[in-house]
C-alpha cells in the first residue's frame, strides 16, 4: 500500500511538467492522497494484527505487500511477470507453505481454481487486483479495504 504514495508523487511530478502552470495543484493532490493514505495504513496495520499468524497464498502479485504492514504471511508464485506456473507447481507450493488461505484474482483461469479445489480443500478466496473490478470501488484505498475484509472473512470460516 505504501507504494501509492511513491506513484501519486511520480503522477504529480508528470503531470507538473505538462502543465506547470497546474504544478501548485497537482502537488497539493498528492500530499493529501499522502496524508488520506497514513491513516489508511494505519487502520489496517490495526486490522491486520489478529491476522498475523495466518500464511496466505496468492495467485496475485502485489498482495504479499501487505505482511511488511503486520498482516499474514503472503508467498505469490509466479517465474514469470503476468504468467502463472502450471496448477501442479502452485499445488507444491501451497502444500510446501501449508497455506491456510489461497487467494485467487478473478482473472485466474478456472480449471486452476477447480484443480487446487479436488486436491487440498483449501480456503479459496477471489479477490479482485484492479479497482474497476470492485463493486463500488473508487479508490487505491478501496482495493486494500476489499483484501481485508475478504482475509477477514475466510480467517473466520
Amino acid at each position: 500500500p505504501e507504494n501509492g504514495v511513491t506513484i501519486a508523487k511520480n503522477v504529480a511530478k508528470g503531470l507538473g511538467r505538462l502543465q506547470p502552470d497546474r504544478r501548485a495543484y497537482f502537488n497539493a493532490n498528492a500530499d493529501a492522497f499522502q496524508k488520506a493514505l497514513a491513516v489508511d495504513i494505519s487502520r489496517w496495520k490495526e486490522a491486520l494484527k489478529p491476522l498475523h499468524s495466518l500464511r496466505v497464498f496468492s495467485t496475485q502479485c502485489g498482495w504479499q505487500n501487505f505482511s511488511v504492514l503486520g498482516g499474514p504471511k503472503f508467498v505469490v508464485c509466479k517465474r514469470k511477470l503476468g504468467e502463472l506456473p502450471s496448477p501442479r507447481i502452485l499445488l507444491d507450493y501451497i502444500r510446501q507453505m501449508k497455506a491456510d488461505i489461497v487467494l485467487v484474482d478473478p482473472n485466474t483461469p478456472s480449471h486452476y481454481v477447480e484443480f487446487l479445489r479436488e486436491q487440498t480443500g483449501f480456503k479459496g478466496v477471489e479477490v479482485a487486483s484492479s479497482i474497476e473490478s470492485i463493486q463500488g470501488g473508487s479508490s487505491y484505498s478501496h482495493l486494500f479495504d476489499n483484501l481485508l475484509k475478504a482475509l477477514q472473512a475466510a480467517a473466520k470460516l
